[in-house]
């Protein structure tokens, strides 16, 4: 496949951990609410055009269950008898999904006066012809968190969508977006990934509850005898590197990348530390 001839676009959007946190602070600055919406079996409702539709090969049994099914339907005979089906929709798992579905979910949004944000094309927004009301949307590919300055914005989105997708709504104080627990009230809006962190973080570095985590002032030792150990420390050898893995449920650059992730979204102030700790991603002592 060659961009610019078989596609322009080779993902499915997702929109920033930026815009996310920035479409947040817009709605608690804005007095806004958030809700979420869930499309289902996104990929499968993406309608192919009869060039890129593929044909699979039916299992044994399949055609005497479909007559059974669909009596109605007349199949004629194969003389063989192998059969194979046409695929009308988009199969998940295939390199075109991701683009076929962000290519329906454009439109779909387009058609309904969303513009998308030029520089992070998970981002969509509504303003209605006065401006007094508006309505941002953070798409993670099938995931959608709604910001809108009144209810009858998210209704009508609802609305318009189920004509296209069926999908699941959630509103109320408390949302989960992805790995995110965002609360909201008339007050503020808070979002956090304490239960994530619990989860799917600590865990492997405190199983047993007899351990409690301990809290510091600062997210990085730099006292000098700190220094200086990390300083002296040789690198882990192969068989040392085996045994911390599997101590600890996974390798250095596994673990990195999952504390990386947490300062991404929620929590900045690991940045220095895992700056630090980044150095040693090569030779882990």
């Amino acid at each position: 496949m060659i961009r610019g001839i078989d596609f322009q676009e080779s993902y499915s959007a997702v929109a920033l951990a930026s815009s996310v946190q920035m479409t947040v602070a817009i709605a608690a600055a804005e007095n806004m609410t958030l809700a979420i919406i869930d499309v289902k079996n996104a990929f499968q409702n993406t309608m192919l055009p009869e060039g890129q539709r593929q044909h699979l090969s039916l299992p044994p049994y399949y055609i005497a269950w479909f007559r059974r099914k669909y009596p109605r339907v007349t199949i004629e005979e194969a003389p063989d008898g192998r059969y194979c089906l046409q695929t009308v929709n988009a199969i998940q798992g295939t390199k075109p999904a991701g683009p076929q579905w962000n290519d329906v979910l454009t439109t779909v949004l387009t058609t309904l006066k969303f513009q998308r944000n030029h520089i992070d094309h998970g981002v969509f927004l509504f303003v209605s012809e006065d401006r007094k009301q508006k309505m941002i949307l953070c798409i993670s590919t099938d995931d959608f968190l709604c910001a809108f300055s009144d209810d009858h914005l998210y209704t009508d989105l609802c609305v318009n969508l189920k004509i296209f997708f069926e999908i699941t709504t959630k509103t109320g104080p408390v949302l989960h977006y992805l790995n995110l627990r965002i609360i909201q009230s008339t007050d503020s809006i808070s979002i956090d990934q304490t239960e994530h962190i619990q989860t799917k973080t600590l865990s492997d570095w405190f199983q047993d509850d007899g351990d409690p985590l301990r809290a510091t002032d600062t997210p990085f030792r730099t006292d000098n005898e700190f220094e200086r150990d990390l300083a002296e420390a040789l690198p882990a050898n192969d068989a040392e590197l085996a045994d911390l893995s599997k101590q600890y449920c996974g390798d250095y650059r596994t673990h990195m990348g999952k504390f990386s992730h947490v300062k991404e979204w929620t929590r900045p102030d690991l940045g220095y530390a895992l700056t630090r700790l980044g150095s040693f991603s090569v030779a882990p002592t």
